[in-house]
Parts: C-alpha cells; structure tokens; sequence
C-alpha cells in the first residue's frame, strides 16, 4: 500500500507488452518437432484417460452417419466457402506432425487456394 497513484490495469498492460519471450524448452526437449510430438503425447493420454460407454458412442457415431447420409445430393461446399473458413483460422497453428501450419493456408493467396482447392474438389 506503498504506492496507491499507480494505475493497476496500465503496469498490467506495460507488462505484458513489454516483450514476451517464447521458451526454447519444454520438459528437456529443445527441438520444435519434438516439443510438438511431446505435446500431443501428452494430449492424447490425456483425452485417452476419460472413460466412456462404447454403446453410446457407437450410437453417437451412427446418429452423425446417418444425417450425413440424409443430406442432399445438391448439397455441396464451395471454393468461396472454404476460402471464408481458411480466413478465419489462428495464425501459427500446426497439425503437430508433418508440420503443416495454418498459415500456409492463409498466406496462401486467393488464386492458389482456389487451385489447389478445385483440385481436391474434382478428385
């Protein structure tokens, strides 16, 4: 109760824009691939770890299956439309394996992505 003039929500914000850092090691592992793989290690015991009743999540399964199936055969996604969601993605998001980022994606360039997405499209 020293200082009571000092503004608690500006030192917060001089704070945190006063530089941040990215760790260089998680746990021991230096490595960006292996800090990643360490990561969904961790993720996967963790998500592994819940029980759950194999009846009902067979029927979840087949309730999702069957409105699939029921869709329209006119139903479709457009390049538009997937070009709307690649805008909406978090910047620097990896998959954690073969190091795909979300940012190839949205750096991508409207012209490329409707390409590649033609592409996959058609095959």
């Amino acid at each position: 109760m020293s200082n009571k003039t000092r503004d608690f929500w500006g030192e917060v914000k001089r704070l945190r824009h006063s530089g941040s850092t990215c760790s260089s090691s998680v746990e021991g592992f230096t490595n960006p691939g292996d800090i990643v793989d360490h990561f969904a290690s961790k993720y996967q015991s963790l998500y592994s770890s819940v029980g759950y009743n194999s009846d009902e999540l067979f029927d979840i399964r087949r309730d999702i299956d069957s409105l699939i199936t029921d869709w329209d055969d006119n139903c479709c996604v457009t390049v538009h439309e997937v070009y709307d969601a690649i805008c909406k993605l978090k910047p620097g998001k990896a998959d954690g394996n073969i190091g795909l980022s979300s940012d190839y994606f949205i750096h991508a360039g409207s012209a490329c992505l409707c390409i590649y997405l033609c592409y996959f499209l058609v095959y």
